[in-house]
């Protein structure tokens, strides 16, 4: 067993999670990239649904009731990943006020996404400030 880099509460883990299965909704994309001959961008996708997997495994791939829950991902890639969840959560946050859905799902959207924005920057804190001092 890996030793943990960083730790979740449970409710960061549970609006990680829930980003991450939003973002893995788009994994069609890689496909319509590719037919477009978008490489690059298919690539790109290919590598951050890699890394949503990755995560997911130290997540868990369903509901959990942890209180913690650790990270196992080194942390160098740990920073690379919750450095583009923030910016999706920032970019999905923009989007969602220009969209304004249903009153009750654009909520607890938001909600996610800023508990992803503040997880991330937390987390990249945390590893960078353990980083500073080794």
């Amino acid at each position: 067993m890996h030793h943990p880099t960083a730790t979740l509460t449970g409710e960061k883990r549970d609006a990680v999670y829930g980003f991450l299965v939003e973002h893995l909704g788009g994994l069609g994309d890689v496909r319509i990239a590719i037919n477009r001959g978008d490489f690059d961008t298919a690539r790109r996708l290919a590598r951050e649904f890699a890394e949503d997997f990755r995560l997911m495994d130290d997540l868990g791939w369903g509901p959990d009731d942890r209180s913690e829950v650790p990270l196992t991902i080194p942390s160098g890639e740990l920073t690379a990943i919750f450095e583009r969840l923030r910016a999706d959560a920032r970019g999905a946050l923009i989007e969602r006020a220009d969209e304004r859905e249903s009153r009750e799902d654009d909520e607890a959207s938001r909600r996610r996404y800023h508990l992803t924005l503040d997880t991330g920057t937390e987390l990249l804190l945390e590893l960078r400030t353990r980083r500073g001092s080794t």
